[in-house]
């Protein structure tokens, strides 16, 4: 996936799974969660419309030896989606057995500025549930992140994770 422009994408601009992607060059602006739905009354007919809001990641990844890099992600900007979205430029995850996951991934000299929530966010919740781990072996290197709403790296649950080489302004970080 090299050399897109996504712009005002609803929801999840890139999702990768399975193995051995390459994700580069991208410029990857103004992701949204402005979705309208139809809510059915008590007997079943529609009746109103209302406003549906969830994740609008830049860059979501699960699998395995995927290299994410060079891309410009930029602009994720709360007040451009309804509802309270949760806006990160990456996410990774493994929420119980068989759901998720991810290992052997490198992010490398991307450029992220104005995120609403975080830059790299990954977590390993499955442990809770068994023990094994799912997410791990993932590098954030030689990236430049400007400006989150929340704390910039966000990682925790997992093992083997490597932070190296960035620069990060205008934000607080926390890896756990």
């Amino acid at each position: 996936v090299k050399g897109n422009i996504l712009w005002r994408i609803e929801g999840i601009s890139i999702t990768i799974t399975g193995d051995n992607w390459l994700v580069e060059e991208n410029d990857i602006s103004h992701g949204s969660t402005n979705r309208w739905d139809f809510i059915r009354n008590s007997t079943g007919a529609f009746s109103e419309e209302t406003e549906v809001a969830g994740d609008a990641d830049a860059i979501r990844f699960f699998g395995s030896n995927h290299t994410i890099r060079s891309n410009y992600i930029h602009h994720f900007l709360l007040s451009e989606s309804t509802g309270k979205p949760h806006i990160d430029a990456f996410q990774t995850y493994a929420k119980e057995p068989g759901v998720g996951g991810a290992f052997d991934i490198l992010i490398e000299g991307n450029v992220c500025e104005d995120i609403g929530s975080q830059f790299v966010v990954l977590e390993d919740r499955s442990l809770l549930n068994d023990g094994v781990v799912r997410v791990h072996h993932i590098t954030v290197r030689n990236n430049i992140f400007k400006k989150c709403g929340a704390v910039a790296i966000n990682a925790f649950g997992f093992e083997h994770f490597t932070l190296t080489n960035n620069v990060v302004t205008e934000s607080y970080l926390s890896a756990t």
